[in-house]
């Protein structure tokens, strides 16, 4: 009974201490915002019950962003008309993954953090980021039954020249909301492709054609899998991976991206 007494006074106690250094050193040194890089002095809570890293100003402009958004490949759009569940941009694409989620279109606040991002491999920011992903997509329905989250795989050469691999930092933002396992494993690029920023529509799609593999169709095979990226523009990439997914067995593909690189279209 003595130790029972003294173990949870002693757990109490390293508790106390644990909160009463993390209050001094957030009032010697008060977090900042990640987008804009002012003081978080309130001390807000996200939904998930942890503190936010994000201002209420920068909060509300990234949540705007959600809106009006292309049930099928995730563009925003300013008004939202979906016929057959299609908007203008994908209407008349063959997609492979079942739908596509984005906090929003490549612009803005978004596009700045983004731009940020990659330019200086802020791995905070990805997985803040990814964490503001991951709470939209446990709002989605659809999502409740995932089973595995995979990011876009990189070829080993373009990782090596960049070591911090952007969309599996990402990942691991969404798994902190999603609380599924990350797999990243089970994809592989075969091969180095061009950018597709570079390339027309058409070319991008040949461009990453049988350029991924599946290195574990049994691992898939019946389940549910979220692929993560940092931005999907044509959906080529994505569409590409959800292809070999599905061909190993898999039953159902979301791809969520922080962006979907357009602009905002009208229909």
């Amino acid at each position: 009974m003595r130790n029972a007494a003294w173990g949870f006074w002693k757990r109490a106690f390293s508790s106390a201490a644990i909160d009463a250094w993390g209050a001094a050193v957030d009032f010697a040194f008060p977090p900042e915002c990640f987008g804009c890089h002012s003081s978080l002095s309130d001390r807000r809570h996200d939904t998930s019950g942890r503190q936010s890293m994000w201002c209420a100003e920068c909060e509300r402009r990234l949540a705007s962003v959600a809106e009006k958004c292309c049930p099928a490949c995730g563009a925003e759009h300013f008004f939202a008309r979906f016929p057959q569940g299609r908007c203008s941009l994908c209407r008349g694409m063959k997609l492979h993954f079942d739908r596509a989620i984005c906090l929003g279109n490549y612009h803005g606040l978004m596009q700045d953090l983004i731009v940020r991002l990659k330019g200086s491999h802020d791995e905070p920011l990805a997985v803040q980021l990814g964490r503001l992903l991951g709470r939209k997509l446990n709002r989605e329905s659809p999502l409740i039954g995932c089973d595995l989250i995979l990011a876009t795989p990189t070829h080993w050469w373009n990782h090596w020249r960049r070591p911090s691999f952007v969309a599996g930092i990402i990942a691991e933002g969404v798994a902190q909301e999603l609380r599924r396992p990350v797999a990243n494993h089970l994809l592989r690029c075969l091969r180095r492709t061009k950018k597709q920023g570079t390339l027309s529509t058409r070319q991008r799609v040949a461009n990453v054609e049988g350029a991924f593999a599946v290195t574990q169709p049994k691992s898939v095979a019946g389940r549910s899998i979220l692929l993560v990226d940092d931005v999907i523009t044509s959906g080529a990439t994505v569409n590409q991976l959800a292809k070999i997914l599905k061909r190993a067995g898999a039953v159902y593909v979301v791809a969520a991206a922080l962006a979907r690189g357009v602009r905002h279209v009208s229909g």
